[in-house]
C-alpha cells in the first residue's frame, strides 16, 4: 500500500510539473520566434521604404564614415527610422538581396552584392516562382521575402534568416534540455519526500486496517457466545421465529466480519498469494459448478464457454474465490429468466475471464464504483438482496495479488461485464 501510494505522488508531482514545464517552455519558444519574425519584418519593411538598401546619411550603402543619430537611420528620403530592433549595427550584419521583375516576371535587375550564400542566377529564379505562385510575403527556405509595388514592376526583397533559425533551433534545444535535466532532478526529490509527505495517510490508513482486524477478531467470540446460547433456547423451548432471526443475523454478522478481515490482510504490503503451474481451466470449471445448479434451481440461463487445458501460474484458492464472488454476485442481481454468461480463455498474450449478467441501474462506460467497499448495486440498505458491498473488492485485491487486473464496464446499458485478466 505504502509503495502504490508513493507511485500515486510522484506520478502525479511528474505529471504536473511535465504540463507546467512544458507549456513555459511552449510560451517562451513562441514568444522568442515571434519576436525574431517581428525583427525580419520590421527589417524588411525598412529595406522596403529605402528602395531595398539601408541608406545613412541619403548615401545607399553603409560604407564610409557614420554620423547616426540615436533616434535612428537617416533613409535617403529624409525619413526618420526609429525601430525597436534596429540598431546602429544593423546594415553590417544583415545579409540581404533583392530581384526586380516586370509584370512578365522578366528579371530587370537582381543586387546580391550584400550576400554571397545565394546567386544572381539562384536569386531571380527564387523571385520568378513567387511570383508565379502570387506569394506577397513569407518564409522560403532561410530567407523571408517581401514583394514592393514599384513603377518598374515588383520588387522582391529577401532577407536571410538562417541566424535567427539557427538560434531559435539552438534556444529550443537547450530548452528541452534544461526542462529535462530539472524533471530528472524534480523526480528524485519527489521520491525520497514522497514518504514523509504520504506519512499521515500512511498512518491513518494503518490505524484503521487495525482496527477492522481487531474489531473482527473481537467480533468472533460473542457472535460465538450468542450462537450457543440461541442454540441451548432452541434446545430447551424449541425453535421459533425470534431465535431463528438470530440465527440469520449472527450469521450476517460473521460474514461480514470474515469479508472484512480478508479485506485488511489483503491490503498488507507483504501479502502475497504463492503461485504455481496448475490447470487454470478445470478450477474455474469446478468452482463454477455449483452455481450453474443453483441457477437451475432460479430458473437462470447460466453458461459457460470454459477453454479446456489452460496452463496458468495462479493459487487455487484465490481463483476458486474470485469465481465465486463473480457467480454469487451475478445471481443476486439477475432475475429469473435472465441469463449468465461465464468464458474463459487466451486474449492475446492474457487469459481473460469474463462475466456477464443483466443490469439495471448502470450507465454505459466503466462502472468502477462497483468496487468500492460497502458499494449496493441498487444503492439500497434495506434491500432483500443479500451482501455487504465487499466481494468485488475483495476479487479485484486477490486478481492484483496474482499480478492481473479487474474491471468492470456496461457497454450498452442493459449488462453489465466483468473481466479479470490473468
Amino acid at each position: 500500500m505504502k509503495q502504490k501510494l508513493k507511485k500515486s505522488f510522484v506520478k502525479i508531482t511528474m505529471v504536473s510539473a511535465i504540463l507546467v514545464l512544458a507549456l513555459l517552455m511552449g510560451i517562451v519558444n513562441l514568444a522568442n520566434a515571434v519576436e525574431r519574425r517581428n525583427n525580419e519584418i520590421e527589417i524588411l519593411q525598412y529595406l522596403a521604404d529605402n528602395g531595398g538598401r539601408f541608406p545613412i546619411n541619403g548615401k545607399e550603402d553603409p560604407d564610409g564614415p557614420q554620423d547616426v543619430s540615436e533616434d535612428g537611420f537617416q533613409g535617403e528620403k529624409g525619413k526618420k527610422f526609429s525601430g525597436r530592433h534596429m540598431t546602429a549595427e544593423t546594415p553590417y550584419e544583415t545579409r540581404y538581396f533583392s530581384v526586380l521583375l516586370d509584370e512578365e516576371g522578366e528579371v530587370l535587375s537582381v543586387d546580391t552584392s550584400k550576400i554571397a550564400s545565394i546567386t544572381e542566377e539562384e536569386a531571380a529564379d527564387l523571385a520568378n516562382r513567387l511570383q508565379r505562385e502570387g506569394k506577397n510575403s513569407g518564409r522560403s527556405g532561410n530567407f523571408r521575402y517581401m514583394k514592393v509595388e514599384k513603377e518598374e514592376g515588383v520588387q522582391y526583397l529577401f532577407l536571410d534568416c538562417s541566424k535567427n533559425i539557427d538560434s531559435s533551433r539552438s534556444f529550443l534545444i537547450i530548452s528541452i534540455v534544461v526542462t529535462l535535466i530539472g524533471l530528472a532532478i524534480l523526480f528524485v526529490v519527489a521520491w525520497l519526500l514522497s514518504g514523509r509527505a504520504i506519512r499521515p495517510i500512511i498512518e491513518s490508513y494503518e490505524k484503521q486496517k487495525s482496527f477492522i482486524t481487531n474489531a473482527g477478531h473481537e467480533l468472533k467470540t460473542p457472535l460465538a457466545i450468542i450462537s450457543s446460547s440461541v442454540e441451548v433456547i432452541e434446545l430447551e423451548g424449541g425453535e421459533s421465529r425470534w431465535t431463528q432471526s438470530i440465527h440469520g443475523q449472527v450469521k450476517r454478522l460473521s460474514g461480514l466480519t470474515q469479508e472484512l478481515v480478508a479485506l485488511a490482510r489483503m491490503d498488507e504490503e507483504a501479502h502475497k498469494v504463492e503461485l504455481s503451474q496448475m490447470d487454470a481451466s478445470g478450477i474455474v470449471l469446478e468452482a463454477l459448478e455449483p452455481y450453474a445448479m443453483m441457477a437451475d434451481q432460479k430458473e437462470v440461463c447460466f453458461t459457460m464457454d470454459i477453454t479446456p487445458g489452460i496452463q496458468l501460474k495462479t493459487n487455487r484458492e484465490a481463483l476458486e474465490k474470485i469465481c465465486a464472488i463473480l457467480a454469487d454476485n451475478a445471481l443476486k442481481y439477475t432475475e429469473d429468466a435472465g441469463e449468465i454468461r461465464f468464458a474463459f480463455g487466451r486474449e492475446g498474450n492474457r487469459v481473460v475471464l469474463r462475466e456477464e449478467n443483466p443490469a439495471k441501474g448502470l450507465t454505459a462506460g466503466k462502472q468502477e464504483k462497483l468496487f468500492d467497499r460497502f458499494y449496493r448495486g441498487d444503492s439500497s440498505r434495506n434491500s432483500s438482496t443479500p451482501g455487504y458491498g465487499l466481494g468485488l473488492p475483495l476479487a479485484r485485491s486477490l486478481a492484483e495479488a496474482m499480478g492481473g487486473k479487474m474491471y468492470a464496464e456496461c457497454p450498452d446499458g442493459k449488462k453489465l461485464v466483468i473481466k479479470v485478466l490473468l
